[in-house]
């Protein structure tokens, strides 16, 4: 149980805790560091002191999608107040046997394809083999590795739907985004000779009796539970991160009784999950909105930084910092030594970044990584390059050579478990990728926030995976720039870039509390607005603390 905060609400808080005093449902939107854990739990408090319906003190469920943030709810949240994520939720009240399914083998692609007997056939395409050059006709192969992508992707899309059941539909939309360049007639024939084997798979995650498991794959038993309407026991749910929410979600709470108020919390501008079918609902819900606009996590000078990239994604608000507070905004500095964290956009861009710091001679240790995990691939891996079978490993087992795991990586990039390793493999010497994971393995970091500083000298994580958290001092790694300009481009030729990708580069700003180092996206924050850059000498270690309202890390 926490305790009640120790400041006074600022009247952006207040007026959140006022409307949600009146039990209706409503719309929390906080923007970067701006208190909003401190203000879910003013008003979880509030709600716990009111009566019910039936005359007992009301009772509350927090969700997030996220398990460390539930986790910090947890801390912090009244004792009336149940912290949790959407997907132990799920879990928690599915049948023993969903349960048992988690730990059960699920197919690898290689398994797939012998026992459904997938040949690879060709599509006939309609592309241009160059940006501007007149369309072609061609032919492409479709693979079974590449069959077993399209038919996981639809499955992804239909699990994150409201859909009682898959559909086609849920197939055609991954034809579309992964083969755009084939023509309509060959699209829908995919359709055809995919969909039925997409229903079977689904068909037998869900099914009691059958072994087969489901692995890692934590949607099905959400998309299990959702499908049978549950009713959530509580008087009113605080939904964290709801921006990041997706159609399955938002139907299970659409559809609770009129008597629970739901709260809806969120930075419409840090959704970046959209890939695996969040939608937005700080957005498309047409609810009453309360505004959260001022971070107390860093100066106004980073909050004016961030400016422009919200403008970008239609943000009517001014983003206010602490006033009295200087982060400084450093733009010429490419390699900092004082940083606690580098966050990258890729998980590649992550490891590579780890073994770059290796051969310079800093420990940086990755965050969120199972390093046991990596350096097992990694092993593995580099025998199998040797021509010796990796029987160890349960995901390498099943292909027949080297040569043939290269083309799956080809055909499946997606496949998060296997290719950035490989990938890896052919950018670095085996010994260096073996002794940087080695001695990551040795260290730990007890807290995610911080660091001794004996162990390691920096944590290196993704964009992704850094959301919820902050550091003192960060940089940001220049794997951003291949999201916005063409690789190897002289005139830093811009992409047809998506709002996700700005999204995703606002969370990153803000994660500095005293210094950002941005050096590295100097052509693109020049092109974003007029920021200012701070090139100087500073120490926004001297800062003052604001001392007259609450705020936290959100």
């Amino acid at each position: 149980m926490s305790s009640k905060n120790k400041f006074p609400p600022t009247a952006e808080q207040q007026a959140a805790l006022n409307a949600a005093l009146e039990g209706h449902s409503l719309k929390l939107i906080a923007l970067a560091g701006s208190g909003k854990t401190s203000t879910l739990v003013l008003i979880a408090h509030a709600l716990c002191q009111q009566p019910n319906r039936y005359g007992s003190r009301k009772v509350g469920k927090y969700l997030a999608f996220n398990k460390d943030i539930a986790k910090e709810a947890k801390q912090k949240m009244p004792v009336g107040v149940h912290a949790c994520t959407f997907h132990s939720l799920a879990l928690s009240q599915c049948p023993a046997w969903m349960k048992n399914k988690l730990k059960g083998q699920a197919f690898h692609p290689k398994d797939f394809i012998e026992h459904y007997n997938l040949k690879d056939f060709s599509v006939r395409t309609f592309s241009s083999p160059a940006p501007g050059a007149p369309k072609k006709n061609g032919k492409t192969k479709v693979s079974g590795f590449f069959q077993k992508r399209i038919i996981d992707a639809g499955l992804d899309k239909y699990m994150s739907t409201a859909a009682k059941y898959p559909a086609e539909r849920h197939i055609a939309e991954a034809v579309r985004e992964l083969l755009p360049d084939v023509i309509e007639e060959d699209q829908k024939n995919i359709v055809l000779r995919l969909f039925p084997l997409a229903e079977i798979l689904w068909n037998r995650y869900t099914n009691e009796f059958d072994e087969l498991g489901i692995g890692n794959n934590h949607n099905v038993y959400l998309k299990y539970w959702a499908n049978s309407e549950p009713i959530i026991d509580t008087d009113f749910i605080l939904f964290d991160e709801a921006q990041d929410a997706d159609p399955i979600m938002l139907g299970v709470l659409l559809k609770q009784p009129s008597h629970v108020q739901v709260i809806y919390v969120g930075d419409p501008h840090q959704q970046i999950y959209s890939w695996r079918g969040a939608i937005n609902v700080m957005q498309a819900l047409p609810l009453p909105s309360y505004y959260l606009t001022q971070s107390f996590r860093f100066g106004d000078n980073l909050a004016k930084t961030c400016q422009p990239i919200l403008d970008r994604l239609g943000e009517a608000n001014t983003f206010r910092g602490l006033p009295d507070t200087e982060t400084l905004v450093d733009g010429s500095n490419k390699l900092p030594k004082d940083i606690d964290a580098v966050l990258c956009r890729t998980n590649l861009g992550a490891l590579e970044c780890l073994l770059e710091y290796e051969k310079h001679g800093l420990k940086a240790q990755p965050q969120n990584i199972n390093v046991k995990e990596c350096l097992d691939m990694i092993n593995n891996l580099h025998e199998f390059s040797l021509g010796r079978r990796p029987l160890k490993h349960p995901l390498l087992s099943s292909f027949k050579s080297y040569s043939e795991l290269q083309q799956y990586c080809e055909d499946y990039p997606g496949d998060q478990a296997i290719v950035p390793f490989v990938k890896i493999l052919e950018q670095y010497e085996y010994d260096i990728i073996s002794s940087a994971l080695t001695r990551c393995q040795l260290s730990k970091i007890d807290d995610f926030q911080s660091s001794d500083g004996n162990e390691f000298d920096l944590i290196v994580t993704t964009a992704h995976r850094s959301k919820g958290c902050e550091w003192d001092r960060v940089m940001v790694h220049g794997d951003f720039l291949d999201h916005f300009f063409d690789s190897g481009s002289s005139d830093k030729k811009r992409k047809s870039t998506t709002k996700e990708e700005y999204r995703l580069l606002y969370v990153t700003l803000t994660r500095a509390r005293k210094k950002l180092y941005v050096a590295r996206l100097d052509w693109l924050l020049k092109e974003l607005g007029d920021i200012n850059l701070t090139v100087k000498d500073g120490d926004a270690d001297k800062s003052k603390d604001n001392q007259n309202s609450m705020g936290e890390s959100a």
